[in-house]
């Protein structure tokens, strides 16, 4: 099998896969309110084009799929493009990020196509809070589809929260207890930095300062885990003692993982991006409309091949900042 390696000896195994732009929540460090410029219908690839992208990356060495979005259960009968990644050789799990507005009613569907593996966001277990940041008052249903995807036997669950100053100071023991009465982990997230946010680094809250916050709470019982390869190379994660589950961080600001980073990105309008910084974009859709399987090829590899050292480090340390929303490329 073919592999996919950067000049800096990086190996691609990762296909992160937005379906869409859209969704049906309003969070602020996502999609805020306004009118987003959303891809045109006729420019989003269908699932038969996915595929076909999946199919070679695969021979090239690619074996995770995380589906994204904006809200990637907002396609239509996702469940079918589950299956047809599924069937293609050398892909070993596909994963989801969702909202989990709608996964109560599709999460059948989407396990008995071939999901195994599912992240949902979660920001507060307060009613009026996530009312204000999401613009929903659906908390309810996202819970419940937690508690569903938490019956499933054979899905691994966890949570995301976005770690965000003056709001998650106070939301992160409750998710913690959250997450161990269900036996999984939440991960917070370091707020990154994107234009619908108008960015400033003093907005995300540190992982730093999450675990001084979860020490003084739970004192000597708090112990990092040693099985790391449980989610991504990206996230550190830690148990509480006598607990099943416990809780991680992505800290993509004040600790990088650019150096391990395993992955590529590809946009709902048939975009490839081999770093959610990138500024440079490889436009897979003509290729795939063409059906010229050798051009799909050499577009994956040469963003592999132009991948530079450091995506979110090279930000830490300039004003840059990604003219585009996180809905569009999918976090």
């Amino acid at each position: 099998m073919s592999e996919l390696i950067d000049t800096f000896g990086r190996k691609h195994k990762t296909l992160r896969i937005s379906v869409t732009d859209r969704c049906q929540l309003r969070c602020s460090y996502c999609m805020p309110l306004g009118n987003p410029n959303l891809f045109a219908k006729e420019n989003i690839l269908s699932f038969e084009e996915i595929a076909m992208v999946v199919q070679i990356a695969a021979e090239l060495g690619i074996q995770r799929i995380r589906i994204t979005g904006g809200e990637p259960l907002l396609r239509h009968e996702l469940h079918k493009l589950i299956s047809l990644i599924n069937k293609i050789k050398g892909i070993e799990s596909i994963a989801m990020t969702t909202n989990g507005l709608l996964l109560r009613d599709k999460l059948d569907s989407l396990t008995e196509s071939g999901l195994n593996k599912i992240s949902i966001s979660l920001d507060t277990l307060d009613p009026i809070k996530f009312a204000n940041l999401s613009k929903s008052d659906s908390l309810t249903d996202v819970i419940d589809s937690i508690d569903y995807a938490v019956s499933k036997p054979n899905l691994k669950v966890s949570l995301n929260s976005i770690a965000m100053r003056n709001l998650t100071e106070q939301e992160i023991i409750p998710l913690i207890e959250f997450a161990l009465s269900r036996k999984i982990f939440v991960r917070f997230i370091e707020l990154m930095p994107f234009e619908s946010i108008n960015w400033n680094s003093s907005k995300s809250l540190t992982a730093g300062e999450i675990l001084k916050i979860v020490e003084e709470h739970f004192g000597a019982k708090v112990f990092e885990e040693i099985n790391k390869e449980r989610f991504a190379a990206s996230a550190r994660l830690f148990k509480i003692q006598d607990g099943e589950g416990g809780f991680g961080f992505i800290a993509s600001l004040s600790n990088p993982f650019c150096m391990s980073c395993d992955r590529l990105r590809l946009r709902a309008d048939g975009t490839l991006f081999n770093c959610l910084f990138s500024r440079i974009g490889f436009e897979l859709r003509p290729a795939v409309r063409n059906n010229n399987e050798e051009e799909i090829r050499k577009l994956i590899q040469k963003a592999v091949a132009m991948k530079e050292k450091g995506g979110m480090e090279e930000f830490a340390c300039s004003p840059f900042s990604p003219s585009r929303i996180m809905s569009s490329i999918g976090g």
